[in-house]
Formats: structure tokens, sequence, C-alpha cells
């Protein structure tokens, strides 16, 4: 019997968004038995609904907060400070 992961990664570029299948029912081994990409996001809730019963990873870019932003943009320009890190 196949004891199945589902990982789901939602790109900001739609044709990065992807889903993998790991088969774990070899003890302390991954094995990927399904690779869906680009994955569309109308097929999105069809793929969980279909393998609802499997475990789900899912990452999801929801963005980063502006001061965040502004961080990182400025590291190039000169070195963080104590004072940059909050």
């Amino acid at each position: 019997m196949q004891e199945l992961t589902w990982g789901l990664d939602v790109s900001t570029d739609k044709a990065e968004t992807a889903a993998v299948a790991l088969d774990w029912s070899i003890q302390g081994e991954a094995r990927v038995v399904e690779v869906r990409r680009p994955l569309r996001a109308a097929e999105i809730a069809p793929l969980i609904h279909e393998h609802r019963v499997c475990r789900w990873a899912v990452d999801v870019p929801f963005g980063w907060p502006d001061l965040f932003v502004a961080l990182m943009a400025n590291r190039h320009s000169a070195p963080c400070s104590a004072r940059d890190a909050g």
C-alpha cells in the first residue's frame, strides 16, 4: 500500500506552479511517483480532492512586509546595522 505525501508549490510565475507525490512505503525512503508541472490554478482543487486522504505540504507566497523588502534592497548599497535588525 502506498503512503503518499503530496507537495504543492504555488509560484507567482504560473508556469512554475507544481505538485509532486512522494511514496513513503519503503522505510527511510521517499520515492517520487508523480510530478505535475506546470499545474494550472484550476487543477489544484480537483487534485487535492482526488488525493484528499493523503497528507499535503503547501508552499504559497503571501508576499514580504514592506520593511523587509526595503532592508533587502538596501543591503546592496550599505551593510546592515543593528538598527536595521529592528
